[in-house]
């Protein structure tokens, strides 16, 4: 599977065909957003999966929004798990971006409309999510230092594999899969590591594979 960070970055993932990646989960760039009313923001999620089985609750959206590309952005019922937030649900070509919004009715509609008009993107030439803001919006990957991320996600399992250079002598191998989660470095010398959490049981033997299996070549800097 050929895969673009962020910044730029290229590498191919080799995994067993067993594991099913491609077709089990969404990969897309780890993207976060600020700068906009506070009504939303925050990390940004996104899926090919259908959002209203595991994502979403309710038989109807709580409110609806048109884009201007012609589109609706709708705003669901998160559940238990995800408050105190409801998802904003935007559609991006193959994939559902899902904004993090407090809603408590018309009063904050104006803020949530911001981001359902302002949040942008496309699929890549190698099937990955790229997304953009106009202002107020900066939607960009996480600057803490880290490197730039590729999230894989479902319903289940939650995936974060990172460029950082530092990170396989700074974090530990912590390979237990009992607590939740879990960090791996997959190629010391090049500063890939993975950190794994939000998985249910029925997705820790998927996990478990890409954590014993997954390789990581032919890492390429943009520069």
């Amino acid at each position: 599977m050929p895969i673009t960070f962020p910044d730029g970055t290229t590498a191919e993932l080799r995994y067993p065909p067993e594991l099913s990646l491609e077709e089990q989960l969404s990969v897309y760039p780890d993207t976060f957003a600020a700068g906009g009313p506070q009504a939303c923001g925050w990390s940004v999620h996104a899926t090919r999966h259908d959002p209203t089985d595991g994502w979403v609750t309710g038989s109807e959206p709580l409110a609806q929004f048109a884009r201007a590309d012609g589109t609706i952005a709708e705003l669901w019922d998160g559940g238990k798990s995800s408050e105190p937030h409801d998802y904003l649900l935007l559609p991006v070509d193959s994939w559902t971006v899902l904004v993090p919004c407090r809603w408590n009715g018309d009063w904050d509609r104006e803020e949530v409309s911001v981001w359902s008009e302002n949040v942008h993107g496309h699929d890549s030439p190698d099937g990955l999510l790229v997304l953009t803001g106009t202002p107020p919006l900066e939607v960009h990957p996480f600057g803490d230092g880290n490197g730039p991320t590729v999230r894989f996600s479902n319903e289940d399992l939650v995936v974060d594999l990172t460029v950082a250079p530092d990170a396989c002598r700074d974090r530990s191998n912590d390979r237990g899969l009992a607590d939740d989660t879990v960090q791996w470095c997959i190629q010391p010398s090049g500063g890939i590591w993975l950190y794994a959490t939000m998985f249910t049981a029925g997705a820790e033997k998927l996990l478990r594979g890409i954590v014993e299996d997954l390789e990581v070549l032919d890492v390429r800097s943009p520069n």
